[in-house]
């Protein structure tokens, strides 16, 4: 009888562990990126089906699934002036489907109506560039970014990795 018992308690736990185990590879990968220059931190959730680009844990936007650190033609601007974030509508962008707005509001820079330039007026002079890396210009898992008006070459960020993790951040 109590080995009946033991072996139930030993399924029980591998079972257990099975299924936390499926439900963490499911969740796709957590790249977090903290620019101590602007105060400001973002991640990249990677999934299957959609990657996920997360301001400060409380905003974010979908979009098509960004594997393996390959994130050229993710480019976003944040103003210092007010809370937000402008997303460039370079025709290489990775189309954006859905934006959970909450801190920050969320905006496309406009295409100028006399050409197919970017209009950047929005931004005024004072903001943070960001722009995603890819393995071709360097290591991967990394973002480019940079001060307006500003020559300083200001170093790569590079993620810290949560495997798995992304079932604890809210998107």
């Amino acid at each position: 009888m109590v080995k009946k018992k033991n072996k139930k308690k030993y399924l029980f736990y591998i079972l257990a562990f099975f299924i936390i185990l499926l439900t963490y590879i499911g969740c796709g990968n957590v790249y977090v990126y903290h620019c101590e220059d602007a105060r400001f931190t973002f991640s990249v959730l990677e999934r299957e089906d959609a990657s996920v680009l997360i301001f400060e844990d409380s905003d974010s936007i979908f979009i098509t699934p960004a594997r393996d650190g390959e994130y050229v033609g993710i480019e976003f601007y944040l103003l210092d002036s007010i809370n937000t974030i402008f997303i460039n509508p370079h025709e290489f962008q990775r189309p954006t489907y859905k934006i959970a707005s909450h801190k920050y509001q969320i905006q496309y820079l406009l295409l100028s109506p006399d050409s197919i330039k970017v209009d950047y007026s929005p931004l005024g002079n004072k903001y943070w560039a960001f722009y995603g890396n890819c393995k071709e210009r360097g290591e991967g898992f990394t973002f480019e970014y940079r001060r307006s008006n500003s020559d300083f070459n200001y170093p790569t960020l590079k993620a810290s990795f949560l495997e798995g993790r992304g079932s604890l951040i809210k998107y």
